[in-house]
């Protein structure tokens, strides 16, 4: 690979990191960034088993502004589709078209291991200000 090449995908690496970093990453980020300080486990296949939890809890939230969000994504993705229930539909959306079961792993974390990355993991600027208690939920979960 030559050096231009290099450096526009330093550039571009770059820019989609400061845009995460700037936009806020949302509470499965701020528990994976977590998890990676103590783990070392692949970030994505972490964040990728958050990600069905953090589905279900999406599927009982009362907060207004996420659902709306909720079910702007997955009419933005599904435009035909009309689902009540949008949280459920991109879960099982997910687990039909992913290359590979990222949902089960042979990952495991003792129960005081998920107290401590519970308590100091981060929501990342979600909408919602998870709690400790449902960020271990999220953990346990996954």
């Amino acid at each position: 690979m030559g050096e231009v090449a290099r450096e526009k995908i330093f550039n571009a690496s770059w820019l989609g990191r400061l845009c995460s970093a700037s936009a806020g990453l949302g509470v499965v980020h701020g528990i994976a960034g977590e998890i990676g300080a103590y783990k070392s486990w692949h970030q994505g296949k972490v964040c990728g088993q958050l990600l069905l939890p953090f589905f279900d809890l999406l599927a009982d939230s009362n907060n207004d502004p996420q659902q709306q969000l909720l079910h702007s994504l997955n009419h933005r993705l599904f435009p035909l589709a009309q689902q009540q229930f949008p949280a459920q539909h991109l879960t099982l959306w997910k687990m039909d078209n992913a290359c590979s079961p990222f949902w089960q792993s042979d990952f495991t974390l003792s129960a005081d291991e998920v107290t401590v990355l519970a308590q100091r993991s981060t929501n990342k600027n979600s909408l919602v200000d998870y709690s400790a208690t449902q960020r271990a939920t999220l953990v346990t979960q996954a």
